[in-house]
């Protein structure tokens, strides 16, 4: 009989420790979520962040609002196309195809 006790009472103990544990797992997985959810929320205002700060660091806007304020950005701040380019001696005019693939393998 008193074997019969200690089981039940053992038992009870141990049912009440498992209980407290899946308690504590489900508090933690709580816990979690609610800081993946904070982490989601604050890499999503980052990358807006980023957005705005890509617009407003563009070079042509750059180049239009030093203009609109009085400054001269020079050749830096013009889109590619409209700058003047350095063309190496021999090489073919910007803006066309070369048509010879082979040449630049042959030695002279």
């Amino acid at each position: 009989m008193l074997k019969l006790l200690f089981m039940i009472i053992a038992l009870l103990l141990l049912s009440l420790a498992v209980l407290g544990l899946r308690h504590h797992r489900q508090e933690v997985t709580s816990q979690t979520a609610k800081i993946h959810a904070l982490i989601l929320q604050r890499e999503q205002s980052l990358a807006d962040q980023k957005v705005l700060i890509t617009r407003a660091t563009n070079p042509l806007t750059l180049a239009i609002n030093l203009k609109a304020a009085g400054m001269n950005a020079g050749e830096a701040m013009q889109p590619r196309d409209v700058r003047r380019t350095r063309v190496a001696p021999g090489a073919p005019a910007p803006g066309t195809v070369e048509t010879d693939l082979v040449a630049p393998l042959r030695r002279h």
